[in-house]
């Protein structure tokens, strides 16, 4: 729900601007300084609180859709065969893997210490009607060695909220947990001027926190 809230606060935010650009919303008081509502917005003088539970229904309305294109797209089955390197989860278990700029993204869903499952969403199916036969699945099944699941393992460290599970008391955990800990899964959104209005363009990606704490 914090995830998806924030593109809807963008929304929000944009009309606010071009309300303001149209002379519809007047300037503040005095008591707030005058000042125009997207300078408010921008100082955090205002904030716009989403309620949780509408992204929440947001993302019910579209259950059906998002498992027909994760269902027609292809998936990697991960085997991991290095014992003293095993797959970690987290209280956000489908972990979030990127591509540079692309906007492209892969979802890493770790099933036990030695299995986890890659879903590479076909962006051409997105729009269409469901087809929940899944006919246009396919897989393959992949052995990995230990530099591909140290690098399949910071992902779900830097996509949790505020836990990571492991089953194994390895040395090297803690100190790998910490170094990957200061990040999560945000929705970064792009407000592009589009004839009278603006076009948001909104992408999950993992970033950097300026918090301590959290996973």
């Amino acid at each position: 729900m914090r995830i998806h809230a924030g593109p809807l606060r963008a929304v929000v935010e944009s009309e606010a601007a071009l309300l303001e650009r149209s002379g519809q919303i007047p300037r503040s008081p005095d008591i707030l300084g005058n000042k125009l509502l997207t300078e408010l917005l921008a100082d955090g003088t205002l904030v716009v609180d989403i309620d949780g539970k509408y992204p929440q229904a947001l993302g019910i309305s579209t259950i059906i859709a998002r498992v027909s294109v994760f269902g027609n797209s292809q998936w990697e089955v991960l085997r991991n065969q290095v014992t003293d390197s095993p797959f970690f989860t987290s209280d956000y278990p489908v972990a979030l893997e990127t591509h540079g700029n692309t906007g492209q993204v892969n979802w890493i869903v770790p099933l036990a210490p030695d299995l986890a499952v890659r879903i590479m969403p076909d962006e051409r199916l997105r729009g269409m009607a469901p087809d929940l036969s899944f006919r246009r699945f396919t897989f393959r099944d992949r052995r990995i060695g230990r530099t591909e699941a140290m690098t399949i393992n910071r992902l779900p460290v830097r996509s949790a909220e505020d836990g990571v599970f492991y089953r194994d008391q390895l040395d090297w955990i803690p100190r790998f947990i910490e170094k990957n800990r200061a990040y999560r899964i945000e929705s970064v959104t792009a407000r592009v001027p589009s004839g009278t209005g603006f076009l948001n363009i909104a992408s999950q990606m993992i970033v950097q926190q300026s918090f301590s704490g959290g996973a």
